[in-house]
């Protein structure tokens, strides 16, 4: 069975989206203090946005669902097995959402064995989604990863074309 890639930039593509404003900057060790910022109805209209924005990968072109996470937890997540996105309180945010899609869309073309979950090709998918959905200056995205270190695939890697 083959191995999934070590996600060796997780960390720093949690500090880009802090450092270009994709994210707030609330303490991230106190995610009950957030405020959130969005509906659970309003985080799915933004996924089925961003989802119908790509071409349909192995799920048919179903949009993920979006649950309520627990109240108290520090994660929110995209589940691959179940094609969900989990979004507790603290994670209803525009940025939040649009990184959980981020993940669904890699994962719904290329195997997870293949990519890292924070690689260089999430990364661009989220460079995209932070342009087209957020209002994110390209520039300025780039500039930060750039000062991280943070590898960014080429549109070329991608194994699609955006429909957007």
């Amino acid at each position: 069975m083959r191995r999934r890639p070590r996600d060796f930039q997780k960390t720093a593509v949690y500090r880009w989206e802090r450092l270009a404003g994709l994210v707030a900057h609330d303490d991230p060790t106190n995610h009950l203090n957030c405020r959130a910022k969005m509906s659970l109805n309003e985080a799915q209209e933004l996924v089925a946005r961003i989802w119908n924005g790509y071409p349909t990968g192995r799920f048919g072109g179903g949009v993920p669902v979006v649950k309520a996470g627990r109240r108290t937890s520090k994660r929110a997540g995209y589940w691959l097995s179940r094609h969900e996105i989990t979004l507790p309180p603290w994670a209803l945010q525009v940025g939040v959402v649009a990184h959980e899609v981020a993940h669904a869309v890699a994962f719904s073309h290329v195997p997870i064995t293949e990519i890292a979950s924070h690689g260089p090709e999430f990364v661009r998918i989220r460079c995209e989604i932070a342009v087209a959905y957020e209002g994110a200056d390209p520039e300025r995205l780039g500039a930060v990863a750039d000062d991280l270190n943070i590898r960014v695939a080429s549109i070329n890697q991608l194994p699609w074309r955006r429909r957007v």
